[in-house]
């Protein structure tokens, strides 16, 4: 084949880089984009992925071979949009935010399997408000809903129950499932909750976990082998190939905030990626984001409301005490609070008082 007739493909590497480059394609070799190859580098191997598949190779430059198409699934479609969007919204090179998506270990081929979740529904007792919850997001996993669900309950309330109702419809329906938290150190409570639901732990991704595990689940993801996944916010770039519902538990939470590299919100960035692959998600939330509120009143979020405490929990009563009117020369609380620290402590329970300031004091009494 002469080199006017070369194919060419134009291949994204996972680094701070915002154009692809071109490489030509083994005649032996068949490649379409979404395909991850390993191709060199200055003195490196790197894996990338075919961006762009071309039909010849320009003649007045030398270019280089790929080394090898790796047996492994393409990054799917919505994921490479994904990828564009996240860099042109961010203004990050497009290098940077394929880095999140494929940041596994050299070691790409060489996998052990991920036992198959055998995921067991036992159906939950659910309160009357629970259920009529549940079946707004049900149906939102039923007809593809793109339209963001904010579930919004007191603490109490048993938001994650009502959640775990779609998560099964999503499962039931062969689809993949996205739960982002926002600190993994909140997760063993909420693990032991899907455990004794579902009866088998979901699949975790977080910075913690060790690089042969987060090789062989990145790969059992983009197989399609992984039903639910719970994670920080990095697990929202993971090439999930049937996802079908993706929530987003403590919505409010600054930890989703990402300020090195990549500068996003992974709840912002969630609810961009439902969009794209026309899928449902819901941001649960007891005290939620002032723009979330905003975008329920405006009509662009649903709004499923839980007003009370799951059973017969009862919500603590709270008082406003106006220190104008409760002045006190002697202390710095008001002689209501003293009271009922005293009550308090004589049946032998325990108080616990919050500051308004974090680590100093504009007046010292």
């Amino acid at each position: 084949m002469s080199r006017a007739n070369l194919q060419t493909a134009d291949i994204l590497l996972p680094r701070p880089l915002d154009q692809a480059y071109t490489y030509i394609v083994p005649d032996d070799m068949v490649v379409a984009p979404g395909d991850i190859v390993n191709v060199p580098f200055g003195s490196n191997q790197l894996h990338g992925i075919i961006w762009q598949v071309g039909s010849s190779a320009p003649t007045a430059r030398q270019l280089k071979k790929i080394s090898e198409k790796l047996e492994l699934p393409p990054i799917p479609q919505v994921s490479q949009d994904f990828i564009k969007w996240v860099a042109n919204y961010t203004m990050a090179p497009v290098g940077a935010v394929l880095k999140m998506v494929i940041s596994v270990p050299k070691a790409l081929t060489t996998t052990k399997e991920i036992p198959h979740q055998n995921l067991n529904f036992t159906p939950a007792k659910l309160s009357t408000e629970q259920k009529a919850a549940s079946q707004i997001l049900c149906k939102a996993v039923d007809e593809r809903a793109c339209k963001p669900i904010l579930l919004d309950g007191v603490t109490g309330a048993g938001k994650t129950e009502v959640y775990f109702e779609a998560i099964a419809r999503a499962i039931h329906f062969g689809q993949q499932v996205l739960v982002l938290l926002p600190e993994i150190a909140l997760s063993t409570q909420w693990l032991e909750r899907f455990t004794a639901r579902f009866g088998a732990e979901p699949v975790m991704w977080h910075s913690d976990i060790t690089p042969a595990k987060r090789r062989d689940t990145w790969q059992a993801i983009a197989k399609g082998q992984v039903q639910v996944v719970v994670g920080a916010r990095s697990a929202l770039f993971l090439p999930f190939p049937k996802l079908g519902l993706i929530v987003v538990d403590e919505e409010h939470d600054i930890s989703f905030k990402q300020e090195d590299g990549v500068i996003y919100n992974a709840r912002d960035m969630a609810i961009v990626r439902a969009k794209l692959g026309q899928i449902p998600i819901v941001l649960s939330s007891a005290t939620p984001s002032l723009e979330t509120i905003t975008n329920c009143s405006n009509g662009r979020y649903q709004h499923v409301l839980l007003p009370n405490r799951y059973g017969r929990a009862q919500l603590p009563e709270i008082a406003i005490i106006d220190m104008r009117q409760h002045k006190s020369s002697q202390t710095w609380i008001s002689n209501n609070l003293r009271q009922a620290i005293a009550e308090t402590l004589g049946v032998g329970e325990q108080v616990m008082l919050f500051l308004n300031r974090r680590g100093y004091a504009p007046l010292t009494l």
